[in-house]
């Protein structure tokens, strides 16, 4: 859908909830996952962001999640989210209480870590990122994570 963007929040993977989206037999092109990022309080991130962008214009219809923009727009407005509670890194909203979720991010913090100490898959190499996401994976007892942080030791 050119010149579309489909912003919303979700408690799965955003790959797999794309996925589900795209297998609607009414949607013409598969929905393809440009950025993705993990807020304490994804509900609130979302009215933020939803209501930003129908005040500027940008929503089509006031009961959807489209908005009519450029991808990188929808990114920069998505980064200038002030959340009264701290973001915590990108991918998806957290739930409390489910381990197979909890395991999930801690993994992808994990592979976050990886990215920015490799500056590899579109990020640029940051060590104190690197470590920040590390630190973040071992909360959720991905145990790997002890072993890139021995990487700035």
């Amino acid at each position: 859908m050119p010149g579309l963007v489909k912003i919303g929040k979700t408690t799965k993977n955003p790959q797999e909830r794309a996925k589900e989206l795209s297998s609607a037999t009414g949607v013409a092109t598969p929905f393809e996952l440009v950025y993705q990022r993990l807020f304490n309080n994804c509900h609130e991130a979302e009215k933020k962001v939803h209501m930003f962008l129908e005040n500027k214009g940008f929503r089509l219809n006031n009961s959807r999640e489209f908005f009519e923009m450029s991808t990188t727009d929808a990114i920069n407005t998505i980064l200038a989210i002030d959340d009264e509670e701290e973001i915590v890194d990108d991918f998806f909203c957290e739930k409390d209480g489910d381990e197979d979720n909890a395991e999930n991010i801690g993994m992808i913090f994990f592979n976050k870590g990886m990215d920015y100490y490799l500056g590899e898959n579109g990020y640029f190499q940051d060590f104190d990122k690197a470590l920040e996401n590390f630190q973040k994976s071992t909360e959720y007892g991905i145990t790997e994570a002890y072993h890139g942080m021995y990487l700035f030791i």
